[in-house]
């Protein structure tokens, strides 16, 4: 079923979209959507973020481990990575720790899905958000699978993902070193 729906409806600002309504189904078709925020004519990597401070899935050490890491991953490809919190999520502090990284906030009102669905986003990554579970045209990694990085309590997350992801383009990284070698531009995909 296809509806005119407003163009405020998806969490956006509304004069960042160029038309004047979406047709788009009730389902959940974000790649219907071209939108223009922020410096996006430049290509991202983009991360769905967690609190996984607060969830105590790791330690403050590996937390800022796994970062480093991807700040390495951002600066081997010359790629920027625009962080997504959830709406919901408090941020204040990791907003300044991740600008001293470089990375870029993204405005927390429109979903995950739809920066990943943009032209410029080349790549998906992050630790087990129902977000990175979709069908896009570009790979998504996930670094919640990283055993060095985080405590077995976040298994069930993981399964979770894998289940949810099932022939789609979703790798399950195993190390920190996989992860600041990848390739992103080397591996989107046509």
């Amino acid at each position: 079923e296809i509806k005119e729906i407003a163009k405020d409806n998806f969490g956006l600002n509304p004069n960042f979209i160029s038309a004047e309504h979406i047709r788009a189904p009730r389902e959940r078709s974000y790649d219907l959507i071209d939108f223009d925020f922020d410096d996006s004519s430049q290509p991202f990597i983009l991360y769905v973020e967690k609190n996984l401070l607060k969830s105590k899935s790791t330690s403050l050490y590996r937390f800022f481990k796994l970062n480093l890491s991807l700040y390495r991953l951002s600066k081997n490809n010359q790629l920027q990575i625009k962080i997504k919190f959830k709406p919901r999520d408090s941020f204040f502090i990791r907003k300044f720790f991740y600008r001293f990284l470089g990375f870029t906030i993204l405005p927390t009102a429109a979903p995950a899905q739809v920066f990943a669905n943009h032209k410029n986003c080349m790549s998906v990554m992050g630790f087990s958000s129902s977000a990175m579970a979709e069908k896009y045209n570009k790979k998504v990694y996930c670094f919640g699978s990283i055993k060095e990085s985080f405590n077995s309590s976040v298994y069930a997350n993981i399964n979770s993902l894998k289940q949810r992801s099932k022939g789609n383009h979703v790798v399950f990284l195993e190390t920190l070193q996989e992860l600041e070698n990848l390739s992103i531009v080397d591996e989107v995909i046509s």
